[in-house]
C-alpha cells in the first residue's frame, strides 16, 4: 500500500497479517493476524498485499525457490510531512 491508497488519512490503524509467498515471490494468500478493529481496512489490506507485495522467495537447502509463510505489518495513517 502506498500513501496514494490512503487519500487524505481516512484509514488509520495497524494490521498484522500472514501471508503465504509462493515460489516467484508473489503472495497468493493473505490473512489478518492482528486486525485493526476495521474489518473493511484489514480485507483491503489483504487484498492490496495480494495484488501488489513481492518478497525475495525462501530457498531450500539446495538453494531453490520454495513456497513459505511470512508476517509483515502495515501502519496506516495521516502522512506526516513536515
Amino acid at each position: 500500500p502506498t500513501s496514494a491508497d490512503n487519500r487524505r488519512g481516512r484509514y488509520q490503524g495497524t494490521v498484522a497479517v500472514q501471508v503465504t509467498v509462493k515460489r516467484n515471490g508473489s503472495v497468493s494468500k493473505c490473512a489478518p493476524v492482528r486486525g485493526s478493529g476495521n474489518a473493511g481496512l484489514d480485507e483491503m489490506t489483504c487484498r492490496l498485499v495480494r495484488e501488489r507485495a513481492r518478497f525475495s522467495p525462501a530457498l531450500d537447502a539446495q538453494r531453490r525457490p520454495v513456497a513459505a509463510q511470512a508476517y509483515t505489518t502495515i501502519v496506516w495513517g495521516r502522512d506526516r510531512r513536515r
